[in-house]
Formats: structure tokens, sequence, C-alpha cells
């Protein structure tokens, strides 16, 4: 653990000709009391790994500003994303 292995079937993203787009989904619940989460932070991480890879599509979807807000990750929101 700890050591990369390198994979047979991998193929890096790199050298392929398809798009990479990239949808986070990060659901705190800061809203519901007792089921907090960390999921904002860990989407933040994913986002950074992805940006430092170049990715450049990427979209990250949280529900920071609460049930009701523009974007919130509604079933119809996160399908729009997709």
């Amino acid at each position: 653990c700890g050591k990369f292995e390198q994979v047979p079937d991998f193929i890096s993203f790199r050298e392929s000709s398809g798009s990479i787009r990239l949808l986070i989904v990060a659901l705190n619940y800061d809203y519901v009391p007792g089921a907090e989460l960390t999921c904002h932070k860990d989407a933040h991480t994913m986002f950074r790994i992805a940006d430092r890879a170049k990715v450049t599509d990427i979209t990250l979807n949280t529900d920071r500003r609460g049930p009701g807000s523009t974007n919130f990750p509604t079933r119809s929101v996160v399908l729009r994303h997709i």
C-alpha cells in the first residue's frame, strides 16, 4: 500500500482522444441536525487534484447554500450536469 503499481490495462487520459469531464456532487447536510458530514472538504480536494491534472471541465455542485437555493443538488439539477 502506498506504492504506485503499474496496472497493465491503465491508459492515461492524457494520451486519449476523449473528452474529460468531472462532476463532483458534495452533500454536507448542514441543515439536518446530527447528520453533518465533511463532503465539501473532500470535494475541494478532488477539484484541486483534477485541476493539477489539467482537467478543465469541472462542475462542483454542493448543498452549501441549503435546500431551495439555486443549483441545490436535487435529482434534476444533477441530471442536468451529466
